[in-house]
């Protein structure tokens, strides 16, 4: 959806100061030939081999937009939430998976979670 625009005010030797700041459009960030993110698998004839591919484009874009990311961070969490959409192909509904990645660097860390549903954080 569309977000609200903020309203900063302070106050600097008793005269108030307004700004007026409003947000990008995120319409532009968005794929418009995939809307919708999605999952799919595929099983062998004989069962001996699956396969899952994913798109995550739009949800990443989110994603670094609501965290105010640079790209490095957002390849960094972009990476995780694909591997954890992927793993959790074919879980249980109410079943969790979570990827904890620790570093040292200046990221410090990238944590995805999702679930059977499909759902990422």
């Amino acid at each position: 959806g569309d977000l609200e625009s903020w309203r900063m005010t302070s106050s600097d030797d008793e005269s108030e100061v307004q700004t007026t700041a409003t947000t990008p459009d995120l319409e532009t960030y968005l794929n418009k030939h995939n809307l919708d993110d999605q999952v799919f698998s595929a099983i062998s004839a004989d069962g001996g081999l699956k396969v899952t591919v994913a798109t995550i484009r739009n949800l990443l874009n989110e994603m670094m937009i609501q965290h105010s990311m640079n790209p490095v961070g957002g390849d960094a969490l972009g990476r995780a939430t694909i591997c954890g959409l992927l793993a959790s192909n074919g879980m249980q509904e109410e079943q969790m998976f979570q990827i904890s990645m620790k570093g040292d660097g200046p990221l410090r860390g990238v944590v995805s979670i999702v679930n059977g549903k499909g759902q990422a954080r």
